[in-house]
């Protein structure tokens, strides 16, 4: 398989172990779903506006390459290498990454790539090991953090609305004024965690591990709540009370009541 780039010049696609490439044609403008595009040598090639659904690009090299204005959607970029890519106004949704090697040219706004990860809003990163980095002023707006482990990461003035957050260890975080409104934090450690005037409007609260955390009492729990049998820890009877966190109550209950 040839690429040609926009000049006319073409050369052949190669994998990064030196076969040739005999998957569908890329170029810019291509619309691509549901493929493996895994392990390709894609240096300097041009696949601005592009459009990407499902399509797994583990290990790819895009060194150089011509991204921008193209859109991911439920992409996988573990292990990738963007050194000096181009990525201005490319959009992201449900991209999976891990392991980034290189640094871009550029970015879309609200978003950067650290410890190796892709972050921004709409993300998957499911799972990821973010201990003790610095995402102040970050916005992860609608990104999936299930289980992620972000202990001791210094989230101050975050913006994690309506993030999945189940079962992610935030012990010792810094959430000072982090907006974590309607977000799902089931089974959540948020042990030791600096809450100090967050944001926890309308967020889901099942089995959230409050035990130790600072400043708690300043947090805005307006609309938080639990399921039956799964309040949070660390918190007692009147604490909820105190705070608004409530029950959530069936309508099949109130029926019954």
């Amino acid at each position: 398989m040839l690429y040609t780039n926009n000049d006319g010049s073409s050369w052949p696609i190669r994998k990064l172990d030196g076969s040739l490439y005999e998957g569908p044609e890329l170029k810019s403008d291509v619309l691509l779903e549901t493929v493996n595009l895994g392990g390709l040598d894609l240096r300097g090639a041009d696949l601005s506006s592009a459009h990407f659904y499902d399509v797994d690009f583990t290990g790819t090299d895009f060194r150089n390459a011509n991204l921008s204005n193209a859109i991911f959607s439920d992409v996988t970029l573990t292990g990738v290498c963007l050194q000096e890519s181009r990525l201005s106004q490319t959009e992201f949704l449900c991209v999976k990454s891990g392991g980034i090697d290189g640094v871009p040219r550029d970015l879309p706004k609200d978003y950067q790539v650290i410890n190796g990860y892709l972050i921004g809003p709409y993300m998957d990163l499911r799972g990821a090991k973010l201990m003790g980095v610095d995402m102040a002023e970050t916005c992860l707006t609608g990104t999936n953090l299930s289980q992620a482990n972000l202990e001791g990461a210094y989230l101050r003035s975050a913006i994690l609305y309506d993030s999945d957050l189940s079962q992610a260890c935030l012990r010792g975080a810094n959430l000072v004024y982090a907006d974590l409104s309607e977000c799902s934090l089931t089974e959540a450690d948020l042990s030791r965690a600096d809450m100090y005037c967050a944001n926890l409007q309308g967020a889901d609260l099942d089995s959230v591990n409050f035990v130790d955390a600072m400043h708690i009492a300043t947090a805005n729990f307006d609309m938080a709540m639990y399921e039956e049998g799964e309040a949070p820890l660390g918190l007692k009877p009147d604490d909820l009370q105190r705070l608004g966190i409530s029950m959530n109550i069936s309508d099949d209950d109130q029926t019954l009541g």
